[in-house]
């Protein structure tokens, strides 16, 4: 057949991969693809995007036109600057705090992995996807195939230790992530089935198992999250922002800094959720994807 195809001048259509070929090659450049289409598109098993289409279009069309260099990789100093523009009563605050904005764009821009990457205008449409509230639908998402989950919902308290993990250990700039955060992506991207796909043909949590490990380093690779810490001095600039973005100016949020020197990880929620460190990284961030 392959023979009389060749004299015939036809091509055969590529071999489909199998999900066991994926999983045994797929790498971190290969996932972070399929994330970025899931933040983009979403999958045609329904799992939802993190941009609407408008949204998504202006966060491209600003790349396109204001922020890309000559090399493809995003200048850092056009989001600050552009943070700034955007949000000229916190200008001072932006100005301090470009390091940390600087350090969470970046270590988005990497997750789930510990493997630094360019800051391309996709890699910063991952990072705005999901830092923002745009990913909460998508996160919000649950399947499961014979009582066994395929895919599980990611809570805010995990982005939360992200966050965390990022800002207490910001060389590299990856965060600390974990096998967990792997497979809260891997279990809702769209990787390769033999049939049509559909939710109820997804591999399950376990399956999934094996190809987080592989892609992830040695766990004695990665310092462990409870021993991080991240000092009030280093958080001050972003607890700046977020007291100025609050009705009661911090005075809670205020509270938990008081008379410390550094913040644990349990500590470091208690202060975000105090602060509405969600929805100030929303309106903070969130601006690069407004329409015009």
């Amino acid at each position: 057949m392959d023979r009389l195809a060749s004299r015939l001048g036809l091509s055969r259509s590529p071999k489909s991969q199998s999900f066991k070929e994926w999983s045994d090659s797929a790498t971190v450049d290969d996932v972070h693809g399929l994330l970025t289409n899931l933040i983009k598109s979403g999958t045609d098993d329904g799992q939802s995007a993190a941009f609407r289409p408008e949204r998504l279009e202006a966060l491209e069309g600003v790349l396109e036109k204001t922020l890309t260099n000559a090399t493809g990789e995003v200048a850092i100093e056009g989001v600050q600057a552009l943070l700034i523009k955007s949000h000229t009563s916190l200008a001072n605050e932006l100005e301090a705090a470009s390091p940390t904005i600087s350090l969470l764009l970046h270590s988005h821009a990497c997750f789930p992995f510990a493997k630094e990457v360019p800051l391309t205008k996709d890699a910063l449409v991952r990072s705005v996807g999901l830092i923002t509230k745009g990913s909460d639908y998508m996160f919000s998402q649950e399947a499961s195939f014979s009582q066994e989950p395929t895919i599980r919902a990611r809570s805010k308290t995990a982005r939360m230790e992200f966050v965390f993990s990022a800002l207490a250990h910001p060389v590299p700039c990856t965060g600390v992530p974990t096998k967990e955060d792997v497979l809260d992506v891997l279990c809702r991207i769209r990787y390769p089935h033999p049939k049509s796909f559909t939710v109820q043909q997804r591999r399950t949590i376990t399956e999934l198992e094996p190809l987080a490990e592989r892609l992830l380093p040695p766990s004695s690779a990665l310092p462990s999250r409870d021993s991080l810490r991240i000092s009030i001095s280093a958080l001050r600039p972003l607890a700046n922002i977020c007291n100025s973005m609050r009705d009661d100016k911090g005075v809670e949020a205020e509270k938990v800094l008081a008379g410390k020197e550094s913040l644990d990880r349990i500590e470091f929620k208690e202060w975000a959720k105090a602060a509405s460190l969600p929805g100030v990284l929303d309106r903070l961030i969130g601006v690069l994807s407004t329409p015009s």
